[in-house]
């Protein structure tokens, strides 16, 4: 049975961290290792749907059609955290203020549409959020003051977006993204 590995998410206008990107790379690597995502996929995502069989597509694509699309609201990229805790981080990310709550009103409507044809909810509660690195072992000395620098920093700003059905594929490299709708 063949799979595709997807996820509903948005691009990040990738000029909102062109600039600084490296930089944060080159600063947190200091303190932090793991894998940076790529600055080409740098996303934000509302619902993992995982390895959905070829078969399923369809029926997906049928419950999600009044979802995915264009959208108009202010969101903006501002400072940045880890998940779970700052006491065993394991993502570093970008925080998202998105005043008008439309992203998590999205993300409420996307589960409760999958939830119809039997997808689990997440059990956390969403949190808009940019994952920068993926942090393996334990951060050094310096790292939580690192990250409390950057609390109030403001990255860019957005008004509309695109809220799409991705597929992801491993590679040697790396994950590759592609608009699937």
């Amino acid at each position: 049975m063949e799979t595709r590995r997807l996820f509903l998410g948005t691009f990040i206008d990738k000029n909102i961290f062109e600039d600084i990107y490296y930089e944060l790379e080159a600063e947190f690597s200091e303190f932090t290792s793991g894998k940076w995502v790529d600055l080409k996929n740098i996303h934000f995502p509302y619902k993992f749907l995982g390895d959905v069989a070829e078969s399923e597509l369809p029926i997906i694509l049928s419950i999600i059609s009044d979802v995915v699309g264009k959208y108009k609201a202010e969101m903006t990229i501002k400072g940045i955290g880890v998940f779970p805790n700052i006491n065993r981080p394991r993502v570093l990310y970008a925080g998202i203020d998105n005043p008008d709550k439309l992203l998590i009103k999205q993300h409420k409507r996307i589960e409760s549409k999958l939830v119809q044809i039997g997808l689990q909810k997440d059990s956390r509660r969403y949190a808009p959020h940019i994952t920068l690195q993926r942090i393996k072992g334990t951060p050094l000395q310096g790292f939580k003051s690192l990250i409390d620098s950057y609390s109030g920093h403001i990255f860019g700003r957005m008004s509309n977006y695109s809220l799409n059905l991705i597929e992801s594929t491993m590679t040697k490299s790396g994950p590759e993204y592609r608009v699937v709708k």
